[in-house]
């Protein structure tokens, strides 16, 4: 159950500016380095040319991303089990630690220990988008989700300018800038995760309830469930043809494992002790997945956008420092830094305004479909932007900064439609380890992309072959995966390609029956809970 009513009166803003807030942070540590990393790398002393950067900057960006990979769901369990506030506050405080440090890496070796740390103890995405749902309702869920995309993709915008504009100022020989020339981007970004853990320890306000302790017992009081006649009648009188084919599976699932339930007398145990319902809480999650095998495709989708556009950005951040003569445009790290500025804009304008109004009248799933083949078209373009290089700097630099924004806004409403398909592919309270699968599969599609993005593109320069196995071909690959995307979503049950909000009487018909399958479930429990009691007593 949402906490806040979806009454604009009462909704929590400055909640949902908070979670908003720690997601931007997340998204400036991952991003400050793409500008420079190129230019970091490209100081070690055992490279020799420039096509060698490629290959080393994408295994620096992958240890970020395999740190991720181990750490996503431990943080997603962890957060169902002591609450969402404490992982987003550890998350806050060692993520800008460990970027500080990374400010202070000189050589390949500290560049991936750092680099992995930030992975690693940063925290996980996935607890505030499980946050941020359990904030809202269907009625403003476009719009929350809305947030936590435009406050990623801010924060993957802001950084990728602090890294251009503010990486290797002109300093006094000697200062501490001129001798870690990489430490003022990464010293901002350490500033503003600061400034988030502050805010969210005095601010921000717990929304998991019924939180337990890690270790120990604690006795927790039940709530009585209950399930009025009006709300069995409703059950009764509606039409199978209103109710989707799994949601009736799962009502007829739930009854036949009561039944069973109530068959089985208890041993003589009368209590049980936490880690035993830690255990079958764990085995429920695991088993609805089973029972639900979609959740696994809707993750997927999630997990594509990670390779994709991490593998277009290291391309992209490496081509364009190139000479034209190897299919780049000679730009250096402040270009990059424009590219994100022009983006910057355009993208939080039509992200905060746009996107609401679109999933109010296309459904999600239709518009990751529309942006995913878009993003193709863009892949196999950008390219050919080098062919316009003897034209004139107006020119090209202008088809630079608009496929920069383009790209944020196809990129963006591709992850916000992910993030309302992942929220909506469990019940509540399996929500923040849905999330944290979703995580661990991001992660390591994301790990993948920078290292076989850099790699293909370093083999495709300096083999120096013509048209598609040139400088393009790694673009021409990369367009494919989108297509793929796409495909996986026919996988996906259509009842998932509706429009959530108040006004879609499917989803009010397909809330209320949820509901009223818990009340029943909860029940249900109760009573099983109580003649096993009685069992055990009479055993005794």
């Amino acid at each position: 159950m949402p906490l806040f009513k979806s009454k604009e009166s009462k909704y929590m803003w400055k909640q949902s500016f908070l979670v908003m807030f720690s997601i931007f942070i997340d998204g400036i540590s991952g991003s400050q380095m793409t500008p420079y990393l190129p230019f970091l790398v490209g100081s070690f002393s055992f490279i020799k040319t420039k096509d060698q950067i490629g290959y080393y900057a994408g295994w620096i960006l992958s240890a970020y991303f395999f740190a991720k990979m181990f750490s996503a769901y431990i943080y997603a369990d962890l957060s169902d089990r002591i609450g969402r506030k404490p992982i987003i506050v550890f998350g806050n405080f060692f993520r800008g630690v460990t970027t500080l440090l990374f400010g202070f890496a000189l050589n390949y070796t500290w560049s991936i220990v750092w680099m992995g740390l930030i992975g690693l103890l940063g925290g996980s995405i996935g607890v505030p988008k499980a946050m941020m749902s359990e904030i809202c309702d269907d009625d403003n869920l476009s719009r929350c989700m809305s947030f936590i995309g435009a406050g990623w993709h801010s924060g993957a915008i802001f950084g990728a300018m602090i890294g251009g504009y503010t990486s290797e100022p002109n300093v006094k020989k000697g200062s501490l800038f001129d001798k870690y020339p990489y430490l003022l981007p990464n010293l901002i970004a350490f500033v503003t995760s600061f400034i988030g853990f502050i805010l969210v320890v005095t601010k921000l306000n717990e929304t998991l309830e019924n939180r337990k302790p890690i270790c120990g017992k604690k006795k927790k009081k039940e709530k009585k469930a209950t399930s009025s006649d009006s709300d069995e009648k409703e059950l009764i009188n509606i039409d199978n043809t209103d109710i989707d084919n799994g949601l009736s599976e799962q009502f007829e699932d739930s009854n036949n494992e009561n039944k069973e339930k109530q068959n089985i007398t208890t041993k003589t145990t009368m209590q049980k002790s936490e880690p035993e319902i830690n255990k079958k809480k764990d085995s429920s999650f695991f088993k609805h997945l089973k029972e639900h095998k979609y959740i696994f495709s809707i993750v997927l989708l999630y997990g594509f956008l990670g390779i994709i556009y991490k593998w277009y950005d290291m391309i992209v951040s490496i081509s364009v420092i190139l000479e034209p003569s190897q299919g780049g445009l000679n730009f250096v790290a402040k270009d990059i830094g424009n590219g994100n500025l022009s983006s910057s804009i355009s993208f939080l304008v039509v992200q905060i305004l746009l996107y609401p109004y679109l999933a109010q009248r296309i459904t999600p799933m239709n518009i990751y479909r529309i942006c995913s083949a878009l993003s193709s078209i863009l892949f196999i373009l950008f390219p050919f932007i080098n062919l316009t290089y003897n034209v004139g700097k107006g020119l090209y630099y202008t088809l630079f900064l608009l496929s920069f924004s383009v790209r944020s806004i196809l990129c963006s409403f591709c992850l916000t439609s992910t993030f309302i398909l992942v929220n909506k592919a469990g019940p509540t309270e399996m929500n923040s380890r849905i999330n944290g699968l979703a995580q661990v599969t991001v992660a390591i599609l994301r790990a993948l992309g920078p290292s076989i993005g850099g790699s293909l593109f370093s083999w495709s320069v300096t083999t120096k072959r013509k048209f598609p196995f040139g400088h393009h071909f790694s673009y021409l690959i990369l367009s494919l995966l989108p297509l793929c995307a796409i495909l996986i979503t026919y996988t996906i049950p259509k009842r998932f390609n509706i429009i959530w909000g108040k006004n879609n009487s499917k989803v009010k018909k397909l809330n209320k029956i949820t509901e009223i399958i818990n009340d029943s479930k909860n029940m249900n429990t109760k009573n099983n809970t109580e003649s096993d009691n009685q069992n055990s007593k009479k055993n005794l």
